[in-house]
């Protein structure tokens, strides 16, 4: 836990010297919490624990699929308990992800994995490769050592709670529909202290499960006054999926303050879903 405070505070040391930008310091920021979330509570247990391989959806991210003979059915307790149901065009803007009701439609780890399975991502665009790894080694973590033990140990900076949900359902044509889901997390609540929600669609057609990818984020945090926040919003129709990516850093003084937009964009077909080059 002493790299994340030297790390952290050395970081903003240079900052205030002018020595580096305030988006770097955000970004290592950033870095050692991904490091120490899980990091820290994963070495008070055995070597069997910390070595165990854990499987993810983007381990090995495969190319857009071709033969729908090669995909898996998707199961009926998944797609029959959707909250909602929409017909493209659809719309996810910041009220979108907002108004997505977590309740109890709570995804396992297990469904995870299968609806993920496919995933698609555009290299540099997000991080939701690493969340999704993040997911994954979090809550088996917390299967090995119980809740309870957990929050026990839990300090600056840790993971608090990572979980995923399903929510809604576009129908696309007659026989392909998206099912809409996300990742939930927040971290430890004090200094600096992250949250945030990631949004997935799924493809289904003719009953099978096809490519997944990453269509928005609403998620923030740091350590006042430096913070960071990402808003991600997408356009979908039946022929393609749009996002726009936005993210700001600010600091101490206005002049500190940086916006960085982009864009990805995937076209849709039969039965893949493929990035547009």
């Amino acid at each position: 836990m002493a790299a994340f405070f030297y790390g952290h505070h050395f970081c903003f040391v240079l900052l205030r010297l002018n020595l580096i930008h305030v988006k770097t310091t955000l970004f290592v920021s950033l870095l050692f919490f991904g490091l120490i979330s899980c990091g820290d509570t994963a070495q008070n247990h055995s070597s069997n624990d910390t070595k165990e391989s854990v499987k993810t959806g983007t381990d090995d991210i495969p190319e857009p699929l071709m033969e729908i003979d090669t995909l898996i059915e998707m199961p009926a307790e998944i797609s029959e308990r959707v909250n909602r149901t929409f017909d493209a065009p659809y719309r996810l803007d910041k009220n979108a992800i907002e108004s997505l009701e977590n309740s109890d439609n709570w995804l396992s780890e297990e469904e995870v994995e299968l609806l993920s399975q496919h995933m698609l991502v555009k290299p540099g665009f997000s991080d939701i490769d690493s969340r999704m790894k993040e997911y994954f080694r979090f809550n088996h973590l917390i299967d090995s050592i119980g809740e309870e033990e957990y929050q026990n140990q839990m300090d600056l900076g840790m993971t608090r709670n990572f979980d995923a949900y399903l929510h809604d359902r576009v129908n696309l044509s007659e026989n392909t529909y998206l099912l809409i889901w996300s990742f939930d997390y927040s971290t430890y609540e004090a200094c600096p202290f992250y949250a945030g929600q990631y949004v997935l669609a799924t493809m289904c057609t003719n009953g099978k499960i096809s490519n997944t990818v990453f269509i928005g984020e609403d998620s923030g945090g740091g350590d006042p006054p430096y913070m960071g926040s990402v808003l991600a919003t997408s356009n979908i129709s039946d022929a393609f999926i749009e996002i726009t990516h936005i993210q700001e850093y600010t600091g101490e003084v206005e002049d500190d303050s940086e916006i960085i937009k982009s864009k990805c964009r995937f076209l849709i077909s039969e039965n893949k879903i493929q990035l547009d080059q």
